[in-house]
């Protein structure tokens, strides 16, 4: 990835919660950068980002 600490937890392995808040910062980073590339590999294969929609008043 470029630039970034970003890393998918290998299989297996205990997560705690520093390493989500960790992911999910350096997640946010890649997109505030617009690294969409990098942060699209975060994800596996066949996976899927749902986004609600926006309320306009």
């Amino acid at each position: 990835m470029t630039g970034s600490v970003a890393k998918k937890p290998a299989a297996g392995l205990s997560v705690t919660v520093r390493d989500v808040e960790t992911f999910l910062y350096d997640e946010a980073a890649l997109l505030d950068r617009w690294l969409l590339d990098d942060w699209l590999a975060l994800f596996e294969e066949g996976a899927s980002y749902l986004v609600p929609p926006c309320r306009v008043r």
